[in-house]
């Protein structure tokens, strides 16, 4: 093999090895970020077959310990401690609500709280006969935790899902009435 040969083998190898290890890097710090997208997903809509409004509330497991250590001051394993669980979906139920036209808070059940894989879901409920009344939402859930943290919530009607994002600064945001369900709304 000639020089020019073996110089084009080398920078061949060198291009391999430095591909290699920046995918590595890339691959190794992946972990380390996670999840880390300070977001959560809340779900409204009627169950037809119990005539009640279900509200349920999906945070990432890791971030709910995080939350009920930071504020209640509490610690341990919120995978195994029934407590913290419920600590947090006391929380949640604090943080969330929802408002009529006039902005009159409406009454919600917190039901409670389940562990499923990577997830904490909180339930809460309401009677159908309501549904329509939903004029706003305010869900400040994690948000005295990460200031960028972004509360998503999907209002399913039968003209269609209505996405709300709810920020740091948000009060109350308005949910558009069923005829509006054209665009995603968000909060001011």
């Amino acid at each position: 093999m000639g020089r020019r040969a073996r110089a084009a083998a080398a920078g061949r190898r060198f291009a391999r090895v430095a591909l290699a290890t920046t995918l590595a890097t890339l691959l190794a710090s992946t972990p380390a970020a996670g999840h880390r997208l300070k977001e959560s997903l809340t779900t409204i809509e009627v169950n037809a077959r119990t005539q009640l409004v279900e509200i349920v509330h999906r945070y990432y497991v890791h971030d709910a310990e995080h939350a009920v250590s930071q504020l209640a001051g509490l610690s341990g394993d919120i995978r195994s401690d029934e407590m913290l669980q419920q600590a947090f979906g006391r929380y949640v139920a604090r943080q969330f609500g929802l408002a009529d036209a006039d902005r009159t808070p409406l009454a919600l059940d917190l039901l409670g709280v389940e562990l499923e894989g990577p997830y904490l879901w909180v339930y809460q409920e309401m009677p159908a006969a309501h549904f329509g009344d939903i004029a706003y939402v305010r869900h400040r859930a994690m948000q005295d935790v990460w200031s960028d943290q972004v509360n998503q919530v999907n209002v399913k009607r039968d003209a269609g899902v209505r996405t709300l994002f709810v920020h740091y600064n948000d009060n109350l945001v308005v949910v558009p009435p069923p005829a509006a369900e054209t665009e995603p709304a968000s909060g001011p």
